[in-house]
């Protein structure tokens, strides 16, 4: 074996095709490898866009795809020219944009981007969607971000309208409790009033001139007689005229008093007018500001208290009327009591005069005339009396309109609190809702990816592939090629007659392949390191049993097309033809977990996908690679027991 390690190892030296297939076809695979997929992902590829371009939101996507590297937008006008691009390879993807794309945004109700792949290339398409899916899902989030943080904007200035309204509510509070309050005072001092002291003092002026009326006529017929009783009679008069005196002296006095009394209800009557208005307009002026922070909730409200000031402001105006009205009535009734005053100190005056005339012509026209003023001042009284009437209802009406104003104040009163209420339940809301941050809000869910296995570069990742390729078809094609000359040279049929010589050339050149295969994969990992930047490997055990067995395996394959080949083109047919669909079902082009069941079943039995599986182990996830290795062994064992089988019964010329 050692004589046959050295036949072919410088029968390899000698010949160049075999030379190449050991040192050329690894170095060039390895730099061409490692320099083409070194940096590998989607760079300015070309992607139509269709639809309006110009608008803020449809510049965010489209920047956020140009601004990523990965793709290069070019704006069609419709879909057919775009499509035409697609098939002619011009774009890799087209992206339609809806008319409505930033209006339908605006809206709140979404928009639908139709993306149209190249998908003749599968790799290449879930490149392309995985990028673009990531790129218009960022501006998406970006979108949303910032239409949240405008609606927090917003609602930071609702809370402080609110929080103004607030304010304003609370001062138009404290000045409806002060008018309340004033109310209240006024409606004590109305009880003051009494229009009823005020009419019994009139029916007792009545009764007193009725009586005064029919002394006056007693009088008249004793001094014409001249009796001693006109001399009692003028002197009763005389107390009599002096008691209506003193009870319309005390009238007066009461008229006196209840006009101050009415002055000073009219001021606080002002003053709550005053008062009043300024709530309602302070209402009118917050209204104005609930409407311009929509916050709508609350308009009702207002609007009931605006109403409802506004009712209260009429009332009093209209009690202010009402007060003035009384306040004339009142002065009415003082001159009347005046006058009254004067003819009553008028007919003392003739009552005096009496004692000193005699004359009956003179006495009668005297109390003629008397006795029509007296008529005169009854009149006038049930005329006071009238006007006392009127004040009294004006004072029921009075106090009929303070509570009906009491009542409207409580109700506002109620709805102030109300709206404080609601405010701050507003605010309370405003504020948990405002606390959170509007980039959780546009990503709920944040994604901490983190990768297992970290290399220096995308290199690290392809090399395993490199190696099981190099492997493959340098180890196929020496073992076969070898063979293949073994025959047309009749080397094999001169060592059929050594002992055991066609078997100990066959062993070594499996020797020779498996060694060479650890050379190969030496001079790749080499050149990985030093020029590509490939990390050591983990696993070297790995590395270097995984190379002797694999060498091993393929080269026993490589000689069993060797054995049924005619020559040299013949077995490098065959060769490609067991290599190809290697390729494809040896996880070196397709993972196996993209692969359906049925094909994966198939790939366990390619030796190639766990020749694949050893260098990946050992040189990326640092794992145990010897169960692939013994299926391996199992493969050699059962290709050795088959070309034993070969080498027995068939023919070697």
């Amino acid at each position: 074996m050692l004589s046959s390690l050295k036949k072919e190892l410088l029968e390899i030296k000698n010949d160049r095709t075999l030379l190449a297939i050991v040192l050329i076809f690894p170095i060039f695979v390895t730099f061409f490898m490692g320099s083409s997929f070194n940096k590998l992902g989607i760079n300015g590829l070309p992607i139509g866009v269709i639809g309006k371009t110009d608008s803020n939101l449809t510049l965010a996507v489209l920047s956020g795809l140009d601004n990523s590297g990965a793709f290069h937008t070019i704006d069609f006008d419709n879909l057919d020219n775009a499509t035409d691009a697609l098939k002619n390879g011009q774009v890799r993807a087209i992206i339609e944009l809806p008319p409505d794309f930033e209006s339908s945004i605006s809206r709140g109700s979404g928009a639908n981007i139709k993306i149209t792949v190249d998908n003749s290339d599968l790799a290449v398409e879930q490149s392309i969607l995985a990028v673009l899916s990531s790129v218009i899902q960022a501006s998406s989030t970006n979108i949303t971000q910032s239409y949240v943080g405008s609606a927090w904007h917003d609602l930071y200035s609702l809370n402080q309208s609110a929080q103004s309204a607030l304010t304003r509510i609370k001062e138009g509070k404290l000045r409806l409790n002060s008018t309340y309050g004033e109310l209240v005072g006024i409606e004590g001092r109305l009880g003051e009033i009494r229009p009823d002291e005020l009419s019994a003092s009139i029916d007792g002026a009545q009764l007193s001139i009725s009586r005064l009326l029919e002394r006056a006529r007693t009088q008249k017929d004793e001094i014409k007689r001249g009796s001693q009783s006109s001399a009692d009679l003028l002197l009763e008069t005389r107390l009599f005229i002096d008691n209506a005196t003193v009870a319309l002296d005390q009238s007066l006095d009461l008229i006196d008093n209840t006009s101050a009394r009415l002055e000073r209800q009219l001021v606080a009557l002002n003053n709550t007018y005053t008062a009043l208005d300024a709530t309602h307009q302070s209402s009118i002026l917050l209204r104005s500001q609930i409407v311009n922070s929509s916050c709508n909730i609350l308009t009702p409200t207002v609007d009931l208290l605006t109403l409802s000031l506004g009712t209260m402001k009429n009332n009093t105006l209209s009690q202010i009327s009402d007060g003035h009205a009384q306040l004339v009535e009142l002065r009415n009734l003082n001159q009347t009591l005046l006058g009254f005053k004067s003819n009553l100190n008028s007919y003392r005056s003739r009552v005096n005069s009496f004692n000193s005339t005699s004359d009956n012509a003179t006495i009668d026209g005297q109390f003629a005339s008397l006795e029509s003023e007296i008529v005169s001042l009854n009149s006038t009284l049930n005329q006071s009396k009238d006007q006392v009437n009127r004040i009294s209802t004006l004072l029921l009406a009075m106090r009929d309109t303070i509570n009906q104003s009491k009542v409207t104040l409580n109700d506002a009163i109620s709805g102030s609190d109300a709206m404080a209420n609601l405010i701050g339940q507003i605010s309370t809301i405003v504020n948990v809702q405002t606390s959170k941050d509007p980039t959780k809000i546009a990503t709920p869910i944040t994604i901490e990816l983190k990768d297992k296995y970290q290399k220096q570069g995308f290199a690290d990742f392809v090399f395993p592939q490199v190696i099981s390729v190099t492997i493959l078809f340098s180890s196929l094609l020496l073992g076969a090629i070898g063979l293949v000359r073994e025959k047309t040279r009749n080397t094999l049929m001169r060592l059929a007659l050594v002992p055991n010589g066609v078997l100990s050339s066959v062993l070594g050149k499996l020797e020779t392949c498996a060694l060479l295969s650890l050379f190969q994969v030496a001079l790749i990992l080499s050149i990985g390191i030093v020029f590509f930047g490939v990390s050591i490997p983990s696993r070297l055990d790995g590395i270097v049993l995984g190379s002797l067995v694999s060498g091993l395996v393929i080269s026993t394959i490589g000689i069993l097309v060797g054995l049924f080949s005619k020559s040299e083109s013949s077995a490098i047919q065959f060769s490609l033809l067991i290599a190809i669909p290697m390729l494809f079902l040896g996880n070196v082009i397709f993972s196996s977990d993209l692969l359906p069941k049925f094909t994966q079943f198939i790939q366990f039995f390619v030796p190639l996908s766990h020749i694949t599986n050893i260098f990946k182990t050992s040189m990326i996830t640092g794992g145990d690679p010897y169960l692939s290795i013994l299926s391996l062994f199992s493969f050699e064992i059962l290709g050795m027991f088959v070309l034993l089988i070969v080498l027995k019964y068939r023919r070697l010329d």
